[in-house]
């Protein structure tokens, strides 16, 4: 009989050494006692290969955003040894210095640029196995799930920045605190403190979120590395573990001694981080986190916060109130940190981390309910109910959105069912017990969240279209700018017979744009300049070639064309490169035509404009929120590619 992963059972890994030798003399006995395979080691493995496909599967098939090339491209020029001038710094010492080491090594894609994150989030789903002590197994297992799930990790671990690899250190660092408090033997403690101090000097050298995640980590410190009960007294840090720290942090913010200039990205991402304190989004208003929250995380919006209640009436029944107390402060702190002006999508995780731990707290107590009856017909007809009436519902409720025209029958028809389903868990609490009613209900509407996050989670890191923005991030990458790197590399192919040789001028717009930096990267001959330089309009030295063969490309934001003064010899086409959308974006109410409603009686008029509300506010709304999709076309920034004829 298998048994429940909700129940303690014996790890003899855990077990000294010493002990399962004396306690196992014989031989036949200590090859028995020997760690073997279980059903928790194959279920963490099923997560964390679940982890690694939603992360990794087309990685590279969306070109890197703004932000991120950003990020790579200067770790590009360092591992070519190329100068640029006024080239973006990097926010993230540890990353830069491990794409520098990889694109040396193996070259540079945007797979490659964005491998390094996609590995520490499949790492972080790990992490739960050694809290198991502290949260319980079911709870640690239900954490795993929920964080190789979660939408916005995934969205992290799939983007060039340090922000998912300083959530993964962070974790890293308080397992390790925890393990070494929990640990039996002086060794192993001072192993697990080791890997404490590895991980906490990689994390500040991790990048801007470093500095959001510390107080974390030090809040855990203060209430969970208490002394071993072998070691009484005061926290005790061992000498070597300082000279640990030491080492590493060197390492990790000098790209491992062989970038030194990656120290510089210490003080470029703490700046990065205080300007969230002062410098608004232009994109995201202030609602646009608990927005998020809503559409991605409904998952953990419920059962997070019913998790903390939970811990929290757990700790009056063990006086131990240190686990609530944690994941309070941690909330606080990520609320907080919403509300400042910056409002990134980097700072989403610091409410999302601690509520899907309190949900992890609930989802083994919903996975075994302890119903009243032997047989499982009456729940089965129960749960098919309820599914034919969520289903009716949602039928309804779309049938609402897609209308032309507002219909209240399909907004009270909804409405009626789902009071309906409400009313059968009603009369099901009275028959059965309202504990077995609200583990049923709980596990029933789990499910249905966990699906609408597992649908958001593929929104957020698969491809889309222009005309279903996400509205995730304040602006993207329009596929079109690698369509200006091959129309480049085709007429360099062309007129030099190289795809890399053509002679190309990028205007400065002041400085140099990052994306255009990283993809064309290949050109060799490619020069930043403020305006086209007129004294590379030489005539070639074959003089059967034609007289514009040796004209540079010029690329320039379209907006300065007017003020480039080419030669008419010079044709131009127009490329998209950032497409900015956000829900703030969506369209507002427009004002009615007098004319149009001039002599209309009291009620017809009432009725236009409701009829106005719903067309121009509440059903685009709506639509976006269903389907992701808008009516028009986001705005985009575009580029200028001047060629000569």
């Amino acid at each position: 009989m298998m048994k429940s992963l909700v129940e303690p059972t014996l790890e003899i890994a855990d077990e000294p050494e010493a002990q399962v030798v004396t306690a196992a003399p014989e031989p036949a006995v200590a090859q028995s006692a020997a760690p073997t395979l279980t059903l928790e080691h194959a279920l963490y493995a099923l997560v964390v290969l679940v982890a690694l496909l939603l992360r990794t599967i087309n990685l590279g098939a969306l070109p890197l955003m703004a932000a991120e090339a950003a990020e790579a491209w200067p770790a590009w020029l360092a591992a070519a040894q190329v100068s640029a001038p006024a080239a973006p710094e990097p926010t993230s010492a540890l990353l830069y210095g491990i794409q520098s080491l990889v694109f040396w090594g193996l070259g540079a894609t945007d797979l490659l640029a964005r491998l390094a994150p996609a590995l520490a989030g499949t790492a972080l789903v790990f992490l739960p196995w050694f809290w198991r002590s502290l949260l319980g197994r079911g709870a640690a297992l239900a954490l795993a799930v929920l964080l190789a799930l979660d939408p916005w990790l995934i969205s992290l671990g799939r983007t060039v920045n340090g922000t998912g690899i300083a959530i993964f250190l962070s974790l890293l660092a308080m397992g390790a605190l925890w393990q070494r408090r929990v640990t039996e033997g002086a060794l192993q403690r001072l192993r697990w403190e080791r890997v404490a101090a590895v991980s906490l000097a990689l994390l500040v050298a991790a990048g801007a979120q470093t500095w959001s995640l510390l107080p974390v980590v030090i809040v855990f410190a203060a209430l969970f590395a208490r002394p071993h009960p072998e070691e009484p007294g005061s926290v005790r840090v061992h000498p070597s573990s300082l000279i640990w720290f030491g080492a590493t942090l060197i390492l990790g913010a000098t790209g491992f001694a062989a970038r030194p200039e990656a120290i510089g990205a210490l003080s470029t991402g703490l700046t990065a981080w205080l300007e969230q304190f002062s410098v608004a989004s232009t994109g995201h208003v202030a609602w646009w986190p608990v927005l998020r929250l809503a559409i991605d995380q409904p998952l953990i919006a419920v059962f997070g916060v019913a998790g903390l209640v939970v811990c929290w009436i757990d700790a009056r029944g063990t006086a131990d109130w240190r686990l609530p107390v944690f994941l309070s402060v941690w909330l606080a702190w990520g609320l907080l940190l919403w509300l400042l002006p910056g409002r990134g999508v980097d700072v989403l995780p610091m409410v999302s981390l601690p509520l899907a731990i309190a949900a992890g707290r609930v989802a083994p107590r919903l996975i075994t309910p302890s119903l009243p009856f032997g047989g499982g017909l009456e729940l089965f007809a129960l749960l098919t109910v309820q599914v034919v009436l969520l289903v009716a519902s949602a039928i309804w409720f779309v049938s609402l959105v897609d209308s032309a025209v507002y219909n209240d029958r399909f907004a009270v028809t909804a409405a009626v069912i789902v009071v309906l389903m409400g009313g059968l868990w009603v009369v099901f609490g009275f028959w059965s017990g309202w504990r077995p009613a609200l583990q049923v209900a709980g596990l029933f509407y789990g499910s249905v969240l966990l699906l609408l996050t597992v649908r958001s989670g593929l929104q957020l890191s698969q491809p889309g279209d222009l005309m279903h923005p996400n509205g995730y991030w304040e602006s993207v990458t329009s596929p079109d700018i690698r369509l200006l790197a091959a129309d480049i590399e085709r007429i360099s192919s062309a007129r030099r017979g190289d795809p890399h040789e053509a002679e190309i001028q990028v205007l400065l717009d002041p400085a140099p744009d990052p994306l255009l930096g990283w993809y064309l990267r290949s050109m060799r001959a490619l020069r930043w300049v403020r305006a086209p330089e007129m004294n590379e309009l030489q005539p070639p030295t074959d003089v059967r070639a034609p007289r514009t063969a040796r004209w540079p490309l010029v690329v320039a934001p379209t907006q300065r064309n007017g003020e480039l003064q080419l030669p008419t010899d010079y044709v131009g086409s127009d490329y998209d490169t950032v497409i900015f959308w956000g829900p703030s974006l969506l369209p507002g109410p427009q004002a009615l035509d007098g004319s149009q409603v001039s002599g209309l009686p009291a009620g017809e008029l009432d009725r236009v404009e409701a009829q106005r509300q719903w067309t121009d506010v509440l059903q685009p709304r709506l639509r976006w929120l269903l389907y992701r999709k808008v009516k028009e076309s986001p705005v985009a920034a575009t580029v200028t590619l001047w060629a000569p004829r």
